[in-house]
């Protein structure tokens, strides 16, 4: 593959990115989230004739054309954070583990809208349940690894505003009235 368009360091940081920072392995959650359920939901709608039709294969390809421009947003976004955490090695560590999450469903995206176009090809209608099972499941691939970046970005985000000087941004359920009915940080 020609080294400008080799994307497999992209894709081994982000299986290194699924490991348990105490085992440096991959948990029995992490294969279930990240392999057998994308499987299990894939092979469930071709096993119920659930083929890309033309309708789906216009919103498959609809919705990861706005989601490789949205992700390539969250890459600048990113690149500012990176800029502020060389002096936090484990701030720093995460940021680079969501660059290589976000790349990774950047590659996720494109790979989709391949397959499922592959979907259409009429001159072999026998690949329709095999196209639609790939491109069923880079979906479920995708929406599994963009609710870690999202759930890394939040993080992140509550994590700078804190060092901004802002009072520590944290969820509400971590927050508890008092008699008054001010809230302050439950400890």
């Amino acid at each position: 593959m020609p080294l400008k368009i080799d994307v497999r360091s992209i894709i081994s940081a982000h299986f290194r990115t699924l490991v348990d920072d105490n085992t440096q392995r991959a948990g029995v959650s992490d294969w279930v989230t990240f392999l057998l359920l994308p499987l299990a939901a894939a092979g469930g709608l071709v096993g119920l004739g659930a083929y890309m039709s033309e309708n789906i294969l216009s919103t498959v390809v609809s919705a990861f054309s706005i989601f490789v421009g949205l992700l390539l947003n969250v890459i600048v976004l990113l690149f500012e954070i990176v800029r502020n955490t060389q002096q936090q090695p484990r701030k720093h560590r995460v940021v680079k583990q969501t660059l290589a999450n976000v790349g990774f469903a950047i590659i996720l995206s494109l790979l989709a809208i391949l397959v499922a176009l592959t979907t259409q090809i009429t001159r072999w209608p026998f690949l329709k349940p095999y196209t639609s099972f790939a491109t069923y499941f880079l979906a479920c691939l995708f929406i599994a690894t963009l609710l870690m970046i999202v759930k890394r970005l939040y993080n992140l985000f509550l994590d700078e505003a804190s060092v901004q000087g802002s009072p520590p941004a944290r969820p509400p359920d971590e927050w508890v009235p008092l008699d008054g009915g001010e809230l302050v940080e439950h400890k």
